[in-house]
């Protein structure tokens, strides 16, 4: 958050400084009409609290002018009028020290978005106006989990009670106000807004004194209230940073008082999963808004999680996708609309039957998002809450009730298309027909000839074959393997995958040990060392894997189920059909031990004979297959692969 915040401040000095105008960018206007729809929400707050009493007349008149003025919005956004939102818009610009360029051809869409949250803000402020609000007060929000605190607080022994210490309230705090938004009575209303200083405790009558959480006399010294994060007015997405940050640290998710964060776990955590939280983070704020999360209405996030269903499953995969959901989803049933229409009428141009119209029918289906990542959005929206629970800052997760049940879940599933993984049958050899497997690759190292063949012949999973340096190969009794080991840079699943895998004869028979003496000499620490990691997980898989799937959509030999760890998954497959026992497998899939003799009393492991035995009989031959050493295609017949029934 203070990262984002940052770069749009040096954006705007940057642009101050060069006195040029800002381009009205995706970041430039949800900015603006963020602060647009916060300020005037809490500039009406501010002028309710500092209000005289009204008579019921003057209510009433008040109430005919609100009411007249969201008419007018919504006369206006029907004429598609952006004029009144070019002064609000202006205003706001020069609160932020920005100048907007009005010709650029977005600006038609930030003003119509403008006067959609003026609308918004309109209807809120006439709510709240007749003391309709979403949610109770977070004041007796923090007063409901003082007292569930003070009862936990409550001395064993009652001879031990004693009077809390006087605590001395923490300076009022100014509501943070946006600085654009041009309100009804220019500039001089926006003085009348100011926050008005709060009294202190004891002079406040008693149902408006602020409730201070007391602390255990143990305690040596008071936390500073100035520390403790206001839960109640966390917005949504703080809320969420709030979370990515003590997941960061390298804290569980137990959050327990005296836990000690673990630097290299939070690492971890980093790399693995921050990236999906990001994301979730993304389309809930999208969804709901950047406002209070605790204020968020429970219909609204039931029809977010509508919205979600129907996003298309190719979003949140660019970083350049910056479209308003709601427009996407438009966009994106009128294609299915146009798609469904054109193969409907092929088809019945071709004389095709029913059953021929139906399939054109659902193989035009743009695929919507996945239940497996709804969910995994579903729960991303729990886990902040269920972290302040467990802090004590929140009684209950106000979002366990927006959670997926195992019944809805079933039915989700069942009315979507399985995609397992499973083992690649014979398209494998149309696979090994394209280019980089004919005499087709670039550089004798290329990871599209190399890596996909470990896999399939040694069950390696993509990063530990990425990651493979010149160093790993070593050999045994004569017999040539590779080490798939922790160390700085490098990235294994769990403990279990620390393994040594024989190098399969027909890889040795391409080149592969060949490959690993030549970057030996070249001094390189990588096998393939032109590869680049991704920026979100800093994984080489995050590139790679869109490469390689680029390259089977390219050469016609893309198959949902049929990816890179179907590779792996058809290894493991063929040790199954040849008999192999389970405490071999597991030790070559890099899975973890079923008792405690594979666990503690296998220290050395299995004979690197036996394993090279077992991996030597995978019954594939590869002599179609061209070695990137151009010379080593012509002894292919001097290894011969040893097949088993």
């Amino acid at each position: 958050m203070l990262a984002q915040r940052l770069t749009f401040l040096a954006d705007i000095a940057f642009a101050r400084k060069t006195e040029m105008t800002m381009a009205i960018g995706p970041d430039m206007r949800a900015k603006i009409l963020e602060e647009l729809g916060c300020f005037l929400v809490e500039a009406g707050d501010l002028a309710r609290e500092v209000a005289p009493q009204l008579a019921v007349e003057a209510a009433a008149y008040e109430a005919r002018c609100t009411q007249a003025a969201i008419d007018t919005l919504r006369h206006t956004l029907s004429r598609r009028d952006r004029e009144p939102a070019r002064g609000p818009l202006r205003e706001a610009a020069i609160r932020l020290s920005v100048t907007l360029d009005e010709t650029d051809e977005d600006w038609t869409r930030l003003a119509h978005r403008a006067l959609r949250v003026m609308l918004d803000a309109a209807e809120e402020n006439a709510r709240r106006d007749v003391g309709i609000y979403d949610t109770p007060s977070p004041f007796f929000r923090s007063t409901r989990g003082q007292n569930a605190m003070e009862r936990t607080l409550v001395p064993s022994n009652p001879a031990q009670s004693f009077a809390p210490p006087a605590l001395h309230p923490a300076p009022p705090q100014p509501v943070a106000c946006p600085r654009p938004a041009q309100l009804p009575g220019g500039p001089a209303a926006l003085e009348e807004a100011r926050p008005v200083p709060v009294a202190p405790a004891d002079q406040q009558p008693p149902s408006e004194k602020v409730p201070t959480k007391q602390v255990a006399v143990q305690l040596p010294e008071m936390i500073p209230a100035d520390e403790t994060p206001d839960t109640g007015s966390l917005l949504l997405e703080e809320y969420f940073d709030l979370y990515i940050a003590k997941k960061v640290e390298g804290y569980t998710d137990d959050f327990g008082e005296e836990e000690v964060p673990d630097e290299a776990a939070g690492e971890r955590w980093r790399k693995s999963s921050k990236n999906n939280l990001e994301v979730g983070k993304r389309l809930w704020v999208s969804l709901l808004g950047n406002r209070p999360f605790l204020e968020i209405p429970d219909a609204e996030i039931r029809e977010a999680k509508k919205k979600m269903r129907r996003l298309p499953e190719t979003h949140g995969k660019s970083c350049s996708e910056t479209r308003d959901l709601d427009a996407l989803i438009a966009e994106t049933d009128a294609e299915d609309e146009r798609n469904i229409a054109a193969a409907v009428a092929a088809a019945k141009r071709a004389g095709g039957s029913e059953a021929s119209i139906e399939r054109a029918r659902l193989d035009n289906l743009i695929p919507r998002i996945r239940v497996e990542t709804i969910l995994k959005h579903t729960r991303a929206l729990n886990r902040p809450a269920k972290m302040l629970v467990k802090l004590g800052e929140l009684e209950t997760s106000p979002f366990t009730k927006h959670m997926i049940s195992s019944r809805t879940e079933n039915a989700m599933r069942r009315r979507e298309e399985t995609r397992d993984r499973r083992p690649w049958d014979d398209r494998i050899h149309d696979f090994l027909a394209t280019p980089a497997f004919r005499g087709g690759c670039d550089e004798v190292g290329d990871p599209m000839f190399w890596s996909p063949l470990v896999a399939l012949l040694g069950g390696g999973r993509a990063e530990e074959i990425l990651q493979l340096a010149p160093e790993d190969f070593e050999t045994e009794g004569g017999i040539h393997y590779y080490r798939i080991h922790d160390m700085p840079g490098n990235s294994v699943k769990s403990e279990a995958g620390i393994r040594s895998i024989p190098v399969h004869p027909e890889l040795v028979r391409l080149g592969l040990i060949e490959l690993v003496e030549l970057r030996r000499h070249q001094g390189e620490a990588r096998l393939f060392p032109h590869l680049k990691r991704g920026k979100h997980k800093e994984t080489f898989t995050e590139l790679f894997t869109k490469e390689f799937t680029k390259y089977r959509q390219t050469h016609k030999v893309y198959w949902r189920g049929l990816d890179f760890h179907a590779l792996r998954t058809t290894f493991h497959h063929r040790l199954m059909d040849n008999l192999v026992p389970g405490y071999v497998k597991r030790a070559l899939m890099g899975h973890e031990g079923l008792d405690e003799g594979e666990r503690s009393y296998a220290q050395n492991g299995i004979a690197m004979e036996t394993l090279h035995d077992v991996v030597s009989a995978i019954p594939y031959s590869l002599a179609q297959v061209k070695s990137p050493f151009s010379h080593r295609n012509l002894d292919h017949g001097k290894t011969p692969l040893r097949i088993v029934s």
